[in-house]
């Protein structure tokens, strides 16, 4: 049985292959013809750089025309070390989001099966809470077939890291209330009805993603299965441009939702959402026929969904990101959604800050926020005042917007500012 290395089975491409990657030996080859995945598993006799692994995966993705191509590299048991530790940080932040600047700068040690990992930046409770201590040996059995746990010590958690946690132990030892058995149970859907007068029924489920500050008690599950407290959040920032494949990420939605009707009836919609590191977009096509060899929305299904899909709220999507073969746009295929909600940002600081510089929507050509919603936030923070130092104006900012119950509590100062 002959045996090809990467040099040798690509020898048509050796100018795409970096050197450390040469020499690999070829295990398996595999093609999904349904996303477009190549996937070629090969064993080292060296360690590759991660960087090398993700330059050769590229040029070759581009090379072949593949959707994907994916190098799974295989060393032997005794080949892990310590010494590979940054670039096994690498490999999991790549699946892993979470661990980018925690480990930074990190020292490890690797004695009888544990990585030892000295942390200079805080965050233990968040990478256990995220999956670390499953994820980062599921890593080590994937490359060197063995299996090596991680533990965690140095500075283990900041300050505010530390005023968190107390706040959760101060709730979790509060009484649970008694649930009254004659209260009827929270409905397990939610009704939709449509302008066409059809009617569609949404599932809701309970999910922990608190770690993203996103509440998903109760949340809508407009399509696909409730997606699963342990899958890897991503922030769009990460998404290289050229990727094609799977994601989960949250975002809110901005602008309109765009829709269009087709002359066959079908009902095409467009949204677009953010999570402030970088933006997205869906697209939705719902049809009144139904095709055999294919997975799509009914019309009724998506036009119940939009009702849901408004400017400012918060989705959880996971899915495919594809190329249109329409309008070629790169868009996000979704095999599910979610409508949850974003927890508040709050000011926990002891001592409250008095802001001096504010401008809301009557300052001349250079903020978009009304007065009411500046004092609302700093009254919800605890703030006592605020400045209002518009530009080129002079406005009154007692409005209706502003409840009474805000000026009760926080003074607002106006002064003329002229640039």
């Amino acid at each position: 049985m002959n045996t090809y290395t990467i040099e040798s089975f690509f020898e048509n491409y050796k100018e795409l292959i970096p050197s450390v990657i040469e020499k690999g030996r070829i295990l398996r080859l595999g093609y999904n013809e349904e996303n477009g995945t190549f996937t070629c598993q090969a064993a080292f006799d060296k360690l590759v750089p991660f960087d090398s692994t993700v330059e050769f995966e590229m040029k070759m993705r581009a090379a072949l025309g593949a959707g994907k191509f994916i190098l799974q590299l295989k060393y032997t048991p005794d080949m892990l070390c310590a010494e590979y530790f940054p670039e096994l940080c690498k490999f999991l932040k790549s699946r892993f989001p979470l661990v980018n600047g925690f480990f930074d700068n990190a020292e490890a040690v690797y004695e009888n099966g544990i990585f030892t990992v000295d942390i200079k930046h805080g965050g233990e409770a968040l990478l256990k809470k995220a999956g670390i201590e499953t994820a980062f040996p599921a890593l080590t059995m994937e490359l060197f077939s063995v299996r090596a746990d991680i533990k965690l010590t140095g500075v283990l958690e900041t300050d505010m890291e530390e005023h968190q946690r107390e706040q959760e132990e101060f709730l979790n030892s509060l009484p649970v209330p008694k649930i009254d058995p004659a209260q009827p149970e929270k409905k397990a859907a939610v009704t939709t009805n449509t302008a066409s007068g059809a009617s569609v029924d949404f599932r809701t489920a309970n999910v922990d993603f608190t770690r993203f500050s996103l509440l998903c008690d109760d949340a809508l599950v407009l399509m696909g299965a409730p997606i699963s407290g342990n899958e890897q959040v991503m922030q769009m920032k990460d998404i290289p441009a050229d990727y094609r494949g799977r994601v989960v990420v949250w975002g809110d939605i901005f602008g309109p939702v765009e829709t269009k009707e087709t002359k066959s009836g079908m009902l095409i919609a467009h949204l677009n959402f953010t999570d402030y590191t970088s933006s997205n977009s869906i697209k939705f096509i719902g049809s009144n026929k139904n095709f055999r060899n294919m997975k799509g929305l009914k019309r009724a299904v998506l036009e119940a969904m939009l009702e849901h899909l408004k400017a400012g709220k918060t989705i959880l999507v996971a899915g495919e990101i594809e190329e249109d073969d329409f309008d070629h746009s790169i868009n996000i295929k979704p095999d599910s959604i979610m409508v949850v909600k974003r927890e508040k940002e709050k000011d926990t600081c002891e001592h409250k800050r008095v802001e001096l510089h504010c401008h809301t929507n009557m300052s001349m050509m250079d903020a978009l926020t009304p007065a009411g919603k500046l004092v609302e936030r700093a009254y919800s923070w605890g703030h006592k005042a605020l400045a209002i130092t518009d530009h080129g104006v002079v406005q009154a900012i007692l409005t209706p917007e502003i409840p009474v119950s805000a000026y009760a509590r926080a003074a607002v100062t106006s002064r003329f500012f002229t640039a």
